[in-house]
């Protein structure tokens, strides 16, 4: 039992970098983890949700819980959108 067991945690800009490692090291220790992320390139451009998908599916790979997300938490009400997920 990881020490997150049975919390819900929300990480934005999860598909890469830091925010990939947090969603990961939460899935480990047991959370149910909401992966955001818009999908832009680095430079702010396009949208893909395949990075935010293969998180998901990593931490689901490894017996943890997780559902993409891909609001945009500069939009008030996409932001809240994202606390009225129910959990993975």
């Amino acid at each position: 039992m990881g020490i997150c067991e049975g919390r819900t945690v929300i990480i934005t800009g999860a598909a890469r970098g830091l925010g990939r490692a947090y969603a990961l090291a939460f899935g480990a220790e047991g959370a149910n983890v909401v992966v955001n992320d818009i999908g832009t390139s680095l430079h702010g451009e396009g949208r893909d949700t395949s990075a935010a998908d293969a998180v998901v599916a990593e931490i689901v790979a490894a017996g943890g819980k997780a559902v993409a997300n891909y609001e945009d938490i500069t939009d008030w009400d996409a932001a809240l959108s994202l606390i009225h997920i129910s959990e993975p």
